[in-house]
């Protein structure tokens, strides 16, 4: 992309934007800062559909460039998520408001800073998307999706690893359909016992997140009455954080097991289930 009548070293250097390799290392940092502190940022990305120069022979990305330059903070981090051709923002330390309405903010500033400086035909050529992170499912159900562009590192991996990762997908499929045959008595027989012992659904659903934080559900056999009370667990992870728990041995193997080893919760057919692992076969 052509930066004339500035190019892209003389736009580097004028608005302190960082190369497309420091940016993103910089990105991976701020996330993996961000997932121990649960101190949320936010990413924006600003790239321009098609490239144009307005009527002063200006090319409309670079003074884009320039306005979002002079609109962001100086603790902002700017620069090139793709080089030349995709601008990144790096907003951190928000500070604890709402999320959504951070994000509201920060999008009615940006839009309005380039609407005092851009003609409509010329704003309409640009493209501005923001990413929270870290994210929660709360996010995804109030419509934040969530997307691989918070984790470039993982993309840039996947990529080098295409040929491999399709070959792992293949043997998963067919692995798991013939193991889905194979055990199809087993999880009936289960599924059967499951039903006899205790009212209630066979399977558990949980929701755990996946690669590029998106959610899924995990199915796994129902080990526990389907009413119960959560405060049982919930206790025993306070007195645990606080050091007040106190450590079951396994008797097989004679190692100390830190979770609750008699939980009333667990019906008879979910205690063998639970020993032999065969809850974890979906």
């Amino acid at each position: 992309m052509d930066f004339s009548p500035l190019n892209k070293d003389s736009l580097n250097e004028l608005h302190a934007l960082l190369p497309e390799p420091m940016f993103l290392r910089a990105l991976c940092l701020e996330r993996k800062r961000a997932e121990r502190s649960r101190k949320f940022f936010v990413l924006m990305l600003l790239n321009q559909v098609k490239p144009v120069q307005n009527t002063n022979g200006d090319n409309v990305f670079s003074k884009t460039v320039s306005v979002i330059s002079a609109s962001i903070r100086e603790t902002d981090i700017a620069g090139w998520y793709r080089e030349n051709s995709t601008l990144g923002v790096i907003f951190a330390e928000l500070g604890s408001g709402d999320k959504k309405s951070v994000l509201n903010t920060l999008r009615a500033k940006v839009t309005a800073a380039l609407e005092s400086r851009l003609r409509t035909e010329e704003l309409s050529r640009i493209r501005i998307s923001f990413y929270s992170f870290p994210e929660d499912c709360e996010d995804h159900e109030a419509g934040l999706q969530a997307t691989a562009a918070l984790y470039p590192d993982l993309a840039q991996r996947d990529e080098a690893r295409r040929v491999s990762r399709g070959i792992k997908q293949a043997i998963d499929a067919v692995g798991s359909l013939m193991a889905l045959i194979v055990l199809s008595p087993i999880f009936l027989a289960i599924a059967v016992a499951i039903k006899l012992s205790s009212p209630g659904p066979v399977f558990f659903r949980q929701k755990r997140i996946g690669q590029y934080g998106i959610p899924f559900t995990c199915l796994k056999f129902r080990s526990m009455y389907a009413i119960n009370d959560s405060r049982i667990h919930m206790d025993y992870v306070k007195r645990f954080i606080a050091g007040a728990a106190d450590a079951g041995v396994s008797d097989t193997q004679h190692k100390v097991v830190y979770k609750i080893t008699e939980d009333p919760r667990v019906t008879r057919v979910g205690r063998f289930l639970r020993k032999t692992s065969l809850d974890e076969l979906p």
